[in-house]
């Protein structure tokens, strides 16, 4: 785990100095082995964080058939979730997960197929969409990098 913390150097340091709780999510099961494998490998490396692993398959979150790993999250990570017509899904689980005022943090490659389509449910104006949640203030920031 101290690789995935180790690049939000900055949100790793809020953790060990305050306590919170952790949850790394995926669906596929041989992830979530992994995901288990990096909690048991860490426990009690993190001062007073709380990690957990949690299956989340955003469809079945969404439509209610599985419960949410938890409610109200205060601050919500994502690399590389949004590709094809993923955009919409992934701005319903944002908006289903982070409580108002919260934050969403997304690494997206610019240009990615389905961008425009997170931006517009996080701001609740994808045309036809009812939604469940606060709208998001949306700020997109660039890099390069190089």
């Amino acid at each position: 785990l101290q690789s995935y913390l180790s690049p939000c150097g900055c949100f790793g340091r809020l953790c060990q100095e305050r306590a919170c709780r952790v949850i790394l999510t995926d669906g596929p099961e041989a992830v979530m082995e992994n995901l288990e494998w990096n909690v048991q490998s860490n426990a009690g490396k993190l001062g007073t964080v709380q990690l957990e692993a949690a299956r989340l398959a955003w469809e079945e979150l969404l439509d209610g058939t599985s419960p949410p790993p938890a409610e109200e999250v205060d601050l919500l990570l994502g690399s590389d979730v949004i590709w094809g017509d993923r955009g919409r899904l992934v701005g319903q689980v944002a908006r289903r997960l982070v409580r108002p005022g919260g934050w969403l943090a997304i690494s997206a490659q610019k240009g990615r197929e389905g961008l425009g389509d997170f931006q517009a449910v996080l701001r609740g104006t994808l045309a036809g969409e009812k939604f469940v949640g606060p709208n998001f203030e949306v700020e997109v920031q660039s890099t390069t990098s190089g």
